[in-house]
């Protein structure tokens, strides 16, 4: 649906839904977003044909919102509905044409939530914009203009309820910014914060836990960390079982109860690498029930999720700002190159990529069954899970006009979304022949 009218300006947040019933969108019914997917295939991929793309904008040429981390939108997946998070707002797109999800005429673009020239604020400048949201159940929750909202994906996207950063704050006269994007919980959510005065260099951090409605269940407040600037600050939450895991800027990784947000363990890491002064890329957590992998900057480390205590530790040669899975005994880790360390010890057991565009990564990865689905700069790379060889490549800008980007895969439907375009392609999965 449009977003062009007064309702949508952003110091209002107002949402007003289409009338028309959605076309060509099969019935959504509740979903969980998952941490990682692993398809039942030999892993192997064909491009079949592109099936639509959209222009994206990771920065607003019009205003200060921007997408923090190189400028690169948020894609979250519910049935046959695609939510695309960038700097100009929140849309809703049909997986298998491109369109508005819940059309209202013909020229709809599909936005929810978008974001207005006219308004803009300038302690925040968008640092919050196209954060990871989360699929919870019929809902999706994410950040927007500052602010945490939630939308309802049974009702056309329909803005049930939002809230600063200040509705979760310890103190009044403090200002205060999301961390980074949310995540589900048992029962609720949990979404990190901090202190955001340009002159802070030690800023407060605090976990909250909400329930479905945004009300606070609980907060974890947690002592300040020192930081170069205040765009070091980047957290990485995840959780699994009944515990979340925190990944504070690199420098401390902590361990909570999800249902009363009781520090369980704390490990504090005093030798953040990353090289001062330039983009700073967020750092990642990845858990499981055996092992806890953080990264910060250019360094991996996995602990043990029930005491905290470090198993090992890798150093890489380039920053890691994502984790693509643990599969196989395989820990997978995209970057510059794709790298696969050994889950019981962080050995490097392989290493893809090269010096040039072709061979340069960009975007994160897709475990596929045994292997890889990578991206780079300029082609879609199938590398084996095992070995680190290079079994299949797919030139992309001859088919995009664009390169590589974060991937997605629903079905026959593979999404790679670059910070300037969104492509979807028809694919063929190869499976093994019965013997």
């Amino acid at each position: 649906m449009s977003c062009t009218q007064t309702a949508c300006l952003v110091s209002l947040i107002l949402f007003s839904p289409a009338s028309s019933v959605a076309q060509n969108v099969r019935p959504l019914t509740e979903f969980s977003s998952s941490q990682v997917e692993y398809v039942k295939t030999t892993g192997r991929i064909d491009l079949v044909q592109q099936r639509w793309t959209v222009p994206v904008a990771g920065r607003s040429p019009i205003s200060k919102w921007s997408c923090p981390v190189d400028g690169w939108p948020s894609l979250s997946l519910a049935g046959e509905i695609v939510l695309v998070q960038d700097a100009q707002g929140i849309r809703a797109l049909n997986l298998q044409t491109g369109r508005s999800a819940w059309p209202a005429g013909e020229h709809d673009s599909g936005f929810l939530l978008q974001t207005d020239p006219r308004f803009e604020f300038p302690d925040r400048e968008g640092s919050s914009s196209c954060l990871d949201g989360v699929v919870h159940g019929k809902f999706w929750t994410g950040t927007f203009a500052g602010r945490l909202v939630t939308l309802n994906l049974l009702a056309e996207g329909r803005l049930e309820w939002s809230r600063t950063p200040e509705d979760f704050q310890v103190e009044s006269d403090r200002k205060v910014d999301f961390a980074g994007g949310p995540i589900e919980i048992p029962g609720g959510l949990a979404i990190s914060l901090r202190e955001s005065q340009l002159e802070e260099k030690r800023p407060r951090g605090w976990l909250v836990g909400i329930d479905l409605h945004g009300h606070t269940r609980w907060r974890a407040i947690v002592p300040p960390l020192p930081l170069a600037n205040r765009h070091d600050a980047c957290d990485a939450i995840t959780a699994f079982g009944n515990h979340i895991y925190w990944n504070r800027s690199g420098q401390q990784f902590l361990s909570l109860e999800a249902d009363t947000g009781v520090i369980a363990w704390q490990a504090e890491l005093k030798n953040l690498q990353y090289e001062r002064g330039t983009t700073h890329e967020c750092n990642a957590i990845f858990a499981e029930s055996k092992i806890l992998i953080g990264t910060s900057g250019q360094i991996v480390r996995a602990f043990n999720p029930a005491d905290g205590s470090l198993l090992w530790q890798q150093h890489l040669d380039s920053p890691v700002d994502s984790i693509s899975g643990v599969h196989q005994g395989i820990v997978v880790i995209p970057g510059e190159h794709l790298t696969g360390l050994e889950a019981s010890t962080g050995r490097i057991l392989w290493q893809a990529g090269g010096t040039n565009d072709a061979g340069r990564g960009l975007g994160k990865g897709l475990i596929l069954a045994d292997h890889v689905l990578w991206p780079t700069r300029q082609e879609l790379w199938t590398i084996s899970l095992q070995s680190g060889q290079v079994l299949q490549r797919d030139a992309l800008p001859q088919i995009t006009k664009a390169g590589g980007g974060n991937l997605l895969l629903r079905d026959q439907t593979l999404l790679i979304a670059a910070p300037q375009q969104l492509t979807a392609f028809q694919v063929l999965l190869k499976t093994k022949k019965p013997r």
